[in-house]
């Protein structure tokens, strides 16, 4: 509670103090009306307080960067007394400050409704509410003060955009040479149907085929790759610039989403303010759950990349591929995706280049060469002798782009 307009019980004082001395009916009846009449006021305040609440509601919980979410606010007014004057201040970062702030009248035992399409341009985690509430008498001389906790927050996916091709270097069972290393099949992609031969499961067998032929025939199913694929993103602080933790993020979501489209299973990695860690996994739920570590990563990390990298290196599958994310490529890196390669794992380096500024050439994108730091420039062609696929985008519009620094020939099956 506090005073809002201090006239009133400054008249009602005065009154008494006028009335004390001197006498008479008319001071004293002034002193009274004025003081039931700010006692009134403070008793308005007190309920009308205590009884409004609010609900929001939002038409989904969970959106993406760029998309817009209506949002419905509901007032209400639990007791008999109107609330004759309120000034609501929502307190969400969803809003920016010159529109979150409004005010309302409410009846007794009534609501009031505010509906608003908030556009959301960065990934994370946005509470609604809480909501900030002034409640004034119908004189205005007190004011109440009251917030209201806010309902289930909304997260924001990061964009994911989809991806042509993508140069994943899996362990793919290609190729006519016997061998023991066994591969398992895709069983939701039908090759073809053969004839029945000696030691074939009997789960296979295509009967309408077998009818129609008159002996029995099989069915079989194409190769799967039996490689996980691990996304690894360079959280370490003070790597990313302005803004540029989204592109990373960005790319890190396009990977997965392709990866789990060719019914790879993917795990994701990164050392940030915590430890973000998931194990590969395939379907949507996997993709879901990557993306909500993904609305949450902050580049906090006091571990380098090549020391995280290394760290991690042990949980890999022997036929894993590590895709790494990051916009610095120092020799100490290099190091440690040399070490992975050697050690039999598929290696894929998303070098993330700075965004172009007003000094870029014209017509868009320069060669990476230019634009990369002298140190990286130098240990890119290296990585590539080596085995390990590298390549140098601005965004993720670029890891499908065949030209320039990441020139290459898509595959038959890819």
């Amino acid at each position: 509670m506090r005073l809002r307009d201090w006239r009133i019980p400054t008249l009602a004082v005065a009154a008494l103090a006028f009335a004390l001395p001197t006498g008479g009916q008319l001071p004293y009846y002034c002193f009274y009306a004025l003081a039931a009449a700010t006692a009134f006021a403070w008793l308005w305040v007190r309920i009308t307080a205590r009884n409004v609440s609010c609900a929001y509601r939002a038409e989904r919980r969970a959106l993406a960067v760029g998309e817009a979410v209506s949002v419905r606010l509901r007032l209400y007014n639990e007791g008999l007394l109107p609330v004759s004057w309120l000034e609501c201040n929502d307190a969400s970062p969803l809003r920016p400050p010159a529109e979150a702030s409004w005010r309302a009248a409410l009846p007794g035992l009534g609501s009031a409704v505010r509906v608003e399409t908030v556009r959301v341009r960065r990934r994370g985690v946005y509470p609604l509410g809480p909501l900030k509430l002034r409640v004034s008498d119908p004189f205005g001389i007190f004011e109440g003060r009251r917030t209201i906790a806010g309902s289930q927050p909304l997260i924001v996916y990061p964009r994911v955009q989809p991806l042509d091709y993508l140069p994943l270097p899996l362990n793919l069972p290609l190729g006519s040479v016997r061998t023991r290393r066994s591969s398992p099949e895709d069983f939701s992609s039908l090759a073809g149907v053969r004839p029945w031969r000696a030691g074939d499961n009997p789960r296979r067998v295509h009967w309408k085929t077998s009818a129609r032929r008159g002996r029995l025939h099989v069915r079989e199913f194409e190769l799967a790759a039996t490689a996980d694929v691990h996304i690894f993103l360079d959280l370490a602080a003070g790597v990313y610039g302005p803004d540029e933790d989204e592109r990373a993020v960005e790319i890190a979501a396009s990977v997965a989403r392709y990866a789990l489209d060719r019914y790879l299973n993917v795990g994701f990695l990164a050392h940030g303010g915590r430890r973000y860690f998931l194990p590969p996994g395939k379907g949507r739920r996997a993709f879901r759950e990557l993306l909500e570590l993904l609305a949450l990563a902050v580049p906090e990390g006091k571990l380098p990349a090549s020391r995280a990298l290394l760290f991690e290196a042990a949980g890999f599958s022997p036929r894993a591929a590590v895709v790494v994310i990051t916009p610095q490529l120092t020799p100490d890196l290099a190091g440690a995706l040399l070490r992975l390669r050697q050690a039999g794992l598929g290696v894929l380096l998303i070098h993330l280049l700075p965004s172009i500024t007003a000094t870029s050439p014209p017509g868009g994108y320069a060669p990476a060469a230019a634009n990369t730091p002298p140190a990286a420039a130098d240990l890119l062609p290296g990585l590539r002798r080596h085995g390990v696929t590298a390549l140098s985008v601005r965004d993720v519009d670029e890891l499908s782009r065949p030209g320039g620094e990441h020139r290459w020939r898509p595959s038959p099956s890819g």
